[in-house]
């Protein structure tokens, strides 16, 4: 299974945010690569099913997954974040 090499963080997350995007980033690159594979089968909600548990670690709502690109908006500590991923990179912004 091949895992995107590199991840950054974008506008200084807070800690909730940046624990939940370093704690996620396995997990991210194991469901995208589903995705690239099932993604006419199968409903992009279920994807955010595994992620609910180390969300809730970090006192993270996730609001949304996205399609493309592959990933998730979400909530911490009052701001909205970002998360994209690509076969190259994992990326975590705050978006409001």
């Amino acid at each position: 299974m091949k895992t995107p090499k590199q991840t950054t963080a974008q506008n200084q997350p807070s800690k909730n945010a940046a624990g939940f995007f370093k704690a996620s980033v396995e997990t991210f690159g194991y469901l995208y690569n589903r995705w690239l594979d099932e993604m006419e089968y199968e409903d992009i909600k279920d994807y955010q099913l595994p992620l609910n548990p180390i969300a809730k670690k970090f006192g993270v709502t996730i609001l949304k997954m996205n399609k493309k690109p592959f990933g998730c908006d979400f909530t911490a500590d009052g701001k909205t974040h970002k998360i994209t991923v690509s076969a190259t990179r994992i990326q975590c912004r705050q978006i409001k």
